[in-house]
């Protein structure tokens, strides 16, 4: 089995996870960490990022956190230069956030609920990765 904290290594970048606090986007925070590179972590409750900036900063060079829904445009603007102002800068980008607050027949499910699963899982992405591309990727090797 290959081991990825002595393979894969991503010493100097900096990277974003959003949705980092639990289940895969608080693995792929931990494996990045792992692998050298300074962590930022989004997530909308402060009490689970705390946790998780306690766990991180073992691991990571550098760590920060941004408390803030995936699906919000500002919160969106305001992590991005977050990372930048705690980071130096953002490398690479984990759109891991997601929701899915309907469960049952889709005949039963209300517009805000649709409302919400489009925010988060398909706008907040777009808007997030658009907003790294323009404030740091553009300028430093990030496609386009």
């Amino acid at each position: 089995m290959i081991d990825p904290t002595t393979t894969l290594r991503l010493d100097g970048k900096r990277a974003l996870v959003t949705g980092g606090t639990r289940g895969i986007g608080r693995a792929v925070a931990e494996a990045f960490a792992a692998a050298g590179a300074r962590v930022c972590v989004m997530a909308r409750k402060p009490e689970e990022l705390e946790e998780t900036r306690t766990a991180l900063e073992g691991l990571a060079p550098a760590v920060a956190t941004f408390a803030g829904s995936a699906g919000d445009p500002e919160a969106i603007e305001g992590v991005v230069e977050h990372c930048l102002a705690e980071l130096g800068g953002l490398d690479v980008l984990v759109n891991n956030a997601g929701t899915n607050p309907a469960f049952g027949p889709m005949i039963d499910i209300e517009h805000r609920a649709v409302r919400k699963i489009l925010e988060v899982n398909l706008e907040g992405p777009l808007l997030l990765t658009q907003a790294a591309w323009r404030a740091w990727m553009r300028e430093h090797g990030g496609p386009s």
